[in-house]
């Protein structure tokens, strides 16, 4: 497996999962964006481990195809209306987030840097989110609000 070279069949399948992924986690937002950041980004870090785990060697090829299935659905909307899709933003960095963190575990295998990326997202779960929220919403949410999902956008 040295020597394998990642054809366009293979970037393909890399993409199309990093799709899936996307379109299988994207209905969440509708029902809360908190538990929506948290389920997607955690099925990205799964996705790209395995990915990687599968072709070994091919680092920057995996890593660029999953980026590309991840933001080219999103791409269109935030180009035609940014200001509106501001909320969701933060769940699109928290996903590439956590591919950096999981390709960057996969290729070191260090515990502090797990540990850095499960501080960082606990931190990103409880304050960072629903911060951004505020700022993009301009008005007060609770954590209770945020994570069941019933205040108004």
């Amino acid at each position: 497996m040295d020597n394998y070279i990642f054809n366009i069949r293979d970037s393909i399948k890399v993409f199309l999962y990093s799709t899936l992924v996307c379109l299988l986690t994207f209905p969440i937002n509708g029902l809360s964006f908190g538990w929506s950041a948290i389920i997607s980004a955690t099925c990205y870090a799964i996705v790209t481990y395995r990915l990687l785990n599968k072709y070994k060697g091919l680092y920057l090829e995996v890593l660029f195809f999953i980026f590309a299935g991840q933001i080219w659905l999103e791409l269109p909307i935030r180009m035609v209306s940014f200001k509106a899709s501001l909320c969701s933003l933060m769940i699109t960095f928290f996903e590439i987030w956590n591919i950096f963190m999981a390709a960057w575990y996969y290729k070191s295998k260090s515990k502090i840097l797990l540990l850095m990326g499960i501080l960082v997202w606990i931190y990103f779960i409880f304050f960072g989110h629903i911060e951004w929220m505020e700022f993009a919403l301009q008005k007060d949410i609770s954590l209770y609000d945020f994570y069941i999902g019933v205040f108004k956008r």
